[in-house]
C-alpha cells in the first residue's frame, strides 16, 4: 500500500511572489536613480571624477558610495537627499521621488543632520552674504522692514504669501523655506509643506512662468474659456488641467500643447517626437478649412438679391439667410467661412445648394471629394 503525502506550501513560500515584485521595484528604482544621477555628473558624455568628489563632500560620504549610487547598487540614505539635491542644483522634490522617499521625511532628516538649521539662521546668513542691512533685505524680498526683523529674530513665522516673497527674493527653494518655517508634525505644518510642494509642481510652475509676462489671470481665463477660480487652482497646484483644459490653455499661452501635457503628467516625452508631425497636419487642415470657407463666402456674397425700399441690390445674402436655407446654425456657417470649422460632406452639399455653387467645387475646396 502506497502512502500519499499532501504537499503543502511552506509559510515562507506564500509571500514569494510579492517579495519578488518588491525586489523588481527596488531594482527599477535604483536603475532609474542611477541614470538620473549620471546625467547630472556627466561631462562630454563621461562621468566627471571632480563632480563625483564634490557630491561626496557635499553629502558627507566617500566617493565609493557615490559610485555605488551611479552603478545602481544602492540608493542614498534619506539624510543625504537634501545635500545631494543642493550639490547638483536639482529640485529636492524630484530627487525624493526618484529615490522613493517622502519629501517631508527628507526635509526633517536634513534638519536633524544640522540642528542649527532654521529659517532664522538661513535668512541671517543670506542677509550677511548679500551685504544688506535690514531695510535693503526687506526691499529685496518684498516684505516690510518690521516683518523682516521679526522673521530674522524668530518672533514671527511667515505666512504663505510671505513665504512666496521670501523664496522669490532670496532665491531659496519654496519647499525648503516652508519646511524650515513649519518643521513640526502637526496638521498645519504638514499642510503647509504639502501646499508648497503642490505650488512648486511642474504644471503650476510652468503656467505661472508663461502667463505672468503676457497677461493677467482674468485675461487668461476669458481667452481660454475657463473660470478664473479654475486658473487660480491650476497655478496654485491645487488642481491639474485635464486634456481639454490643457489644450485650451496652450491655444492662448505661448507654449506648445505637448509641453504642457507633459508638465501636467498627461503625456510622456514621446509627445515631443510627434509634435512636428501634428503641427504640420494641423496647418494642412487649417489651410483646407480656409480655402473652403473663402469659396463659400465669395458665392454667398455675390448670389441672391435684396430689396431696400424700391431699389434692387445684388449685394448677396447674410450668413443667417444661408444658414436658414441650408438648415444649419448661423454661428456654424460663420465659423466655416472663418476657417475654424470643417463641415461634413452632407453639410458641404447643403451649403453648396444654399449659395448656388456646384457641389463638386465646394467638396474639392474642403478636400472632401
Amino acid at each position: 500500500m502506497t502512502a500519499t503525502h499532501a504537499v503543502t506550501a511552506r509559510p515562507s513560500d506564500a509571500g514569494a511572489p510579492k517579495q519578488r515584485s518588491r525586489d523588481r521595484q527596488r531594482l527599477q528604482r535604483r536603475t532609474t536613480f542611477a541614470y538620473w544621477l549620471a546625467t547630472q555628473l556627466e561631462n562630454d558624455g563621461k562621468i566627471d571624477p571632480d563632480r563625483v568628489t564634490a557630491v561626496a563632500e557635499a553629502t558627507g560620504v566617500q566617493p565609493t558610495s557615490v559610485r555605488a549610487w551611479l552603478s545602481g547598487q544602492t540608493l542614498p540614505a534619506i539624510q543625504r537627499l537634501a545635500p545631494l539635491a543642493a550639490a547638483v542644483s536639482a529640485d529636492l522634490a524630484e530627487v525624493c521621488e526618484l529615490a522613493g522617499r517622502p519629501l517631508v521625511e527628507a526635509l526633517r532628516a536634513a534638519f536633524a543632520r544640522d540642528p542649527h538649521t532654521s529659517l532664522t539662521g538661513v535668512l541671517r546668513r543670506w542677509q550677511d552674504d548679500a551685504g544688506y542691512d535690514a531695510a535693503a533685505a526687506a526691499a529685496a524680498t518684498g516684505v516690510s522692514r518690521f516683518d523682516w526683523s521679526r522673521y530674522v529674530c524668530g518672533s514671527r513665522t511667515p505666512l504663505w504669501t510671505a513665504l512666496q516673497r521670501l523664496a522669490d527674493g532670496t532665491g531659496f527653494d519654496l519647499v525648503y523655506l516652508t519646511g524650515l518655517a513649519y518643521p513640526g508634525d502637526d496638521a498645519e505644518s504638514v499642510g503647509m509643506v504639502h501646499r508648497a510642494i503642490a505650488f512648486d509642481a511642474p504644471a503650476a510652475r510652468l503656467l505661472r512662468h508663461v502667463r505672468q509676462p503676457h497677461m493677467t489671470v482674468d485675461q487668461l481665463a476669458a481667452a481660454a474659456g475657463l473660470g478664473r477660480s479654475t486658473v487660480v487652482m491650476f497655478e496654485a497646484g491645487e488642481r491639474v488641467p485635464d486634456v481639454d483644459e490643457a489644450a485650451a490653455l496652450s491655444r492662448v499661452l505661448p507654449i506648445s500643447r505637448p509641453h504642457l501635457l507633459v508638465a501636467c503628467g498627461l503625456a510622456t516625452q514621446d509627445a515631443f517626437a510627434i509634435h512636428d508631425d501634428l503641427t504640420a497636419a494641423a496647418r494642412s487642415q487649417q489651410a483646407t478649412r480656409v480655402a473652403g470657407g473663402q469659396l463659400l463666402r465669395r458665392h454667398r456674397l455675390r448670389t441672391g438679391v435684396r430689396w431696400q425700399g424700391m431699389s434692387r441690390q445684388t449685394s448677396g445674402r447674410t450668413a443667417a439667410e444661408v444658414a436658414a436655407q441650408a438648415g444649419l446654425e448661423r454661428s456654424f456657417v460663420s465659423k466655416v467661412e472663418a476657417g475654424t470649422k470643417h463641415p461634413s460632406i452632407v453639410q458641404i452639399r447643403q451649403l453648396a445648394d444654399a449659395v448656388g455653387v456646384e457641389r463638386h467645387l465646394l467638396l474639392a475646396a474642403f478636400d472632401a471629394a
